[in-house]
This record gives structure tokens, sequence and C-alpha cells, in this order.
């Protein structure tokens, strides 16, 4: 942004800016500029990624736990079940 001639300290600041109900010339111009600035630097390549591995680390520290505790429990359950059909 700031080689188009604008000065915003994050990739979000354009966007959430105190624009008008209305967008003027200025408002279009930043649009443009933002969206290809962050095409430039593929921000939405980069969002997504760092945001999925912060999410798997979540998942997995928080609720890897649980989802071992229920595949170990219907494990079990599919093998009783299995014994009691073969019978």
């Amino acid at each position: 942004m700031k080689d188009a001639g604008y000065n915003y300290n994050t990739p979000l600041d354009a966007a959430n800016a105190p624009w008008k109900a209305e967008p003027d010339t200025n408002e279009i111009n930043t649009a443009k500029a933002d969206m290809a600035c962050k095409e430039k630097i593929d921000l939405l390549k980069t969002y997504t990624k760092v945001k999925y591995e912060k999410e798997a680390e979540l998942i997995k520290s928080k609720y890897l736990p649980t989802f071992t505790e229920d595949k170990e429990m219907y494990n079990k359950r599919l093998k009783n079940a299995q014994a009691v059909l073969a019978k």
C-alpha cells in the first residue's frame, strides 16, 4: 500500500477504515490499491495457511485426547458387535 501512496499499518486497516455509507472515488481507489497489494503479497493464501496451522495445533492440543478416547470406544463397540454377529 505504501508503494501506492497509502499509509496503513496492517493489511486489514484499509478495509476497516471509517468509510462513508456511499463509496467515493478515494475509497474506490483505496480498495483497488488494497486488493492489488493483497494479491501481490498473496495475503489470502498466507492467511489461510497460518490460520489452518493454528487451528490444527489447537485441535490437536485440546481435542485430540477426546477424539482418541472416542475412537477407542467405537472400536471396542465395533469389535463387540462383530463378535455377536459372528455367533
